[in-house]
């Protein structure tokens, strides 16, 4: 399926809602250009092998500055196999930049937080 753009909220088939919350809440008329070219491909159903975790990690690593000592970009995933495929990718790429990662995994579904941590990894 090719990309496109979109010229209007309504091409990329947003709820009511979202679209009145666009133009009420948020005063926008039309997308900007980034967001024409970019929200058709996001909001694109996934496809597997298609690239989009090395998107999202290079992403992040982009706006890293090594120079702060202090957590910089944090990375939610619905499930833990997705965060496990984030931060094999985060290693791969992130590889050389000198950055520390972890990936932190929720255990048990409680309203107690179970956290299982693992080691920090040099990425």
């Amino acid at each position: 399926m090719p990309y496109t753009s979109a010229s209007s909220f309504e091409d990329l088939s947003l709820s009511p809602e979202v679209l009145k919350g666009l133009y009420v809440e948020m005063g926008f008329k039309k997308p900007s250009k980034v967001q024409a070219i970019t929200l058709p491909m996001i909001l694109t159903p996934p496809h597997n092998g298609s690239g989009k975790t090395t998107c999202f990690v290079l992403g992040m690593l982009s706006w890293v500055d090594p120079n702060v000592k202090a957590p910089q970009p944090l990375c939610i995933c619905p499930t833990k196999e997705l965060a496990i495929q984030n931060m094999e990718v985060l290693q791969k790429t992130g590889k050389y930049t000198g950055i520390n990662a972890e990936c932190v995994v929720l255990t048990e579904r409680t309203s107690s937080t179970s956290i299982q941590s693992r080691a920090p990894v040099s990425a």
